[in-house]
């Protein structure tokens, strides 16, 4: 059930940043991630950028090449995704916050989303760690706005999830706390291409 709903989260966040308008804000977005990753890599280059950082395959202990899919809007076309796993099991750090693990989003152009998923914790604790991430941000000069993100009905009916978004005209970063339903949040963090 969480799946459906992280898939349905994903697809919002895909649905909407098709739909962001080019909205030139100032500060460009970061486009290379883990030193050597960056935005229109194809799978191989992915996949192996990050196994020779020691992270793994969220569905095995092994180099996988193996990447779900999920129809895009028009349905002709498919994106592919695989969560991966840091080396170690505390996470790995990332703007300021240790990160659980990381989806990567492909479509026929290469690399075009990461989403860093943070450990589950007591919702005060991520409420203060959004407030960090977002000042880590703003610092970085992205003009984060308070916005809708998606929505959620994992407590029954659908309901909004606010977060946080900046465009630089070509890429949105943005990022929103991720109720789990039984008092425990995370926080997603993501990085998309247009």
């Amino acid at each position: 059930m969480k799946r459906i709903l992280f898939i349905t989260a994903i697809a919002l966040i895909l649905n909407s940043c098709q739909k962001q308008g080019n909205n030139p804000a100032g500060t460009e977005i970061q486009t290379t991630f883990f030193t050597n990753i960056s935005f229109g890599d194809d799978k191989e280059t992915v996949l192996n950028g990050f196994y020779a950082q020691g992270f793994t395959d969220a569905a095995s202990k092994e180099k996988d090449a193996h990447f779900d899919s999920i129809p895009t809007g028009d349905g002709n076309n498919f994106i592919q995704l695989k969560i991966l796993m840091p080396p170690h099991p505390e996470g790995f750090d990332f703007q300021g916050l240790k990160w659980n693990n990381v989806q990567v989003q492909l479509d026929s152009k290469g690399l075009f989303s990461m989403t860093f998923h943070s450990p589950s914790a007591g919702k005060e604790k991520i409420e203060r760690q959004c407030r960090q991430l977002l000042r880590t941000l703003q610092k970085k000069g992205y003009g984060m706005a308070r916005t809708v993100v998606g929505q959620s009905s994992i407590e029954g009916q659908a309901t909004h999830i606010v977060g946080y978004r900046y465009s630089d005209g070509k890429r949105i970063v943005q990022f929103y706390r991720n109720d789990t339903g039984d008092s425990l949040s995370s926080i997603s963090l993501s990085y998309t291409e247009n």
